[in-house]
């Protein structure tokens, strides 16, 4: 008689293949999904331990989940039932955990702070979308994050979560729910009650991790630890890690303080601080937001599992990054990039696999200043690098004063495509939504054209569609004279399909649309009387959907904004009546 935790055969639609992992809870098995062809991290409780409350803590995993849509979130497929065997099928990670990363005991020196604290600000940024919308996690640790081989991090094991007004739990004290290093002093007294600051200050203890090597707090019994969290005051990070500054230090322990009232009453609230000192670290120049992730040092099956409660994370077998070779773009502030560093910028075209600068989740980062013509050559492109500067300054002394003056929001013109019914050629004009010191993050404030995100129906990632070829080639080439393409920025950019390119245009992110224009009435378009021409789609206002460039909720899906200003998840990336609002960063 078969064991009754014996590896299925099948659970639901989905073939199982074999497992990944397992733990006191249940199992994570690889699954695959014949209809819709692709893989699955199937979770599968035990049926000889499953207590009413594990069922109801897999069931809350599966309902707070299910309702998140972002990056930096593992994405839940379904939750179904067997032969009276609950599963629940997710999306599977090929990585390994946040963990493998932090060198326990070790203070990071540098470059390790600046790619752990990229990482961290995925986190922070997944973390205050889950917030936004009603979910609190309340067992974040570094195990229960895990970085793809691209270098996006991914937020797993929302087991313990609650969604906002449904708390469901009647145990309070509770050291089984939670992992003691990690638990805020509130959840020790009344685990059931604690709201979204109690992650704050889960986040707080990762954070203090990564920068100094250690927990805040460690004891040699879960007693002695519990007594130091609720009672003890940590010490500032900067006495285990002088790469910490007063205001790193200040952060860190405003998020561990005792009190919820006391620490950032949202992540919203501490990210400017936190994004301030990333760019002080980086030299004054940039925030930190491109990660080079070393290769992971176990082997290679290409299966991360996703792992329930209880499962180890040295159950999961990770994939290596792919390593960049010394002469890949990295996160080096423009005004002292040289062309040795900066000198194997991949064309248009290109996937995460030749660069090792990789930002999070819908952000970008300009890593090299005054990319080079359209059309040049890699074996040219050194040089070009290394006369950027000199480039840059002759550009600004006859296109400075039409933009360099610019603050968020403002407009300007810069470039000239065809506006007019008859294709009359005029001055793009374009809208301020990011200024630094040394470059302004701007958009076309009309949609320009209408094409289509890929010429052929069927999965596809903004790495290798056609819309990317089509605005790092025609487009960039047709709109923009040799002076201003040098000022025109390479960007490292990031969708949600975890795939990092180099390029110069691109349209925002989800993540990017959602926060740098904020309403609805922020993202509004309309298109130019060409884009009208060429067949865009408006309503009777006269607004037009433009694209964005993450993957939309399925593979063969992206997202756009609507008439209406908002995000959709569902547009065939076939259709060729969507405008496009191409976005770039111009140095200063």
């Amino acid at each position: 008689m078969p064991s009754p935790n014996a590896i299925p055969m099948k659970l639901g639609r989905y073939e199982i293949k074999r497992q990944l992992g397992h733990g006191g809870m249940g199992q994570v098995l690889l699954g695959y999904d014949p209809v819709l062809q692709r893989e699955a991290a199937i979770k599968v409780l035990n049926d000889d331990s499953s207590s009413a409350e594990d069922m109801q803590r897999f069931q809350r995993e599966a309902l707070a989940v299910a309702k998140l849509n972002h990056p930096g979130i593992v994405t839940v497929y379904e939750m179904g039932q067997e032969q009276g065997r609950l599963f629940l099928a997710m999306e599977l990670i090929k990585g390994r955990p946040f963990s493998e990363l932090l060198q326990t005991g070790q203070v990071p020196d540098v470059e390790e702070l600046r790619r752990n604290l990229a990482l961290f600000r995925q986190v922070l940024a997944a973390m205050a979308y889950a917030h936004d919308n009603g979910v609190v996690h309340r067992d974040l640790k570094p195990e229960n994050v895990m970085v793809t081989d691209s270098g996006q991090v991914k937020i797993l094991d929302f087991g313990l979560a609650f969604m906002a007004g449904q708390h469901s739990l009647t145990r309070t004290g509770d050291m089984g729910m939670g992992t003691p290093s990690y638990v805020a002093p509130e959840q020790i007294n009344d685990f059931a009650h604690t709201d979204s600051r109690a992650d704050i200050y889960s986040l707080g203890v990762v954070l203090y991790q990564l920068v100094t090597g250690s927990c805040p707090f460690v004891a040699p019994s879960t007693v002695a630890l519990i007594y130091q969290i609720v009672y003890t005051e940590p010490a500032p990070p900067s006495q285990s890690n002088p790469l910490a500054n007063a205001e790193l230090d200040g952060l860190v322990l405003r998020m561990l303080r005792k009190k919820p009232q006391d620490r950032f009453q949202s992540v919203a609230d501490l990210l400017p601080l936190f994004d301030k000192i990333c760019a002080d670290l980086g030299g004054g120049k940039t925030a930190v937001t491109s990660v080079s992730v070393p290769p992971a040092g176990t082997s290679s099956t290409g299966a991360s599992a996703v792992p329930p409660a209880g499962v180890p994370s040295a159950s999961a077998s990770a994939v290596p990054p792919a390593v960049a070779s010394s002469a890949s773009a990295s996160a080096v502030p423009p005004a002292v990039a040289s062309s040795a560093s900066a000198s194997a910028v991949p064309p248009a075209g290109t996937s995460s696999a030749s660069a090792s600068a990789v930002p999070p989740a819908g952000t970008f980062s300009a890593s090299v200043s005054a990319a080079p013509p359209a059309g040049a050559s890699s074996a040219g492109a050194a040089a070009v690098l290394s006369a950027g500067a000199s480039s840059a300054g002759s550009g600004l002394s006859s296109l400075g004063a039409v933009y360099a003056h610019k603050g968020v929001g403002e407009l300007f013109e810069f470039g000239r495509y065809p506006q007019g019914a008859n294709g009359e050629v005029k001055p793009i004009v374009w809208r301020v939504l990011r200024r630094e010191a040394d470059r302004l993050l701007v958009i076309a404030e009309q949609g320009l054209d209408c094409k289509r995100y890929n010429e052929v129906k069927g999965a596809v990632a903004w790495s290798n569609c056609s819309l990317r070829r089509w605005l790092n080639g025609a487009f960039l080439a047709q709109a923009f004279n040799e002076q201003e393409r040098s000022l025109i920025m390479v960007s490292c950019v990031l969708n949600n399909a975890g795939l990092s390119t180099n390029d110069r245009i691109f349209p925002l992110s989800l993540e990017e649309a959602g926060s740098m224009l904020a309403s609805a009435a922020d993202r509004l378009a309309k298109p130019t009387d060409f884009a009208m021409r060429q067949g865009v789609w408006i309503d009777a206002s006269g607004y037009c959907c433009w694209w964005l460039r993450s993957r939309g909720r399925l593979g063969d899906l992206a997202t756009n904004i609507n008439f209406q200003g908002d995000i959709s998840l569902y547009s065939d990336m076939n259709n060729s009546r969507y405008a496009v609002r191409p976005a770039m960063q111009v140095a200063l």
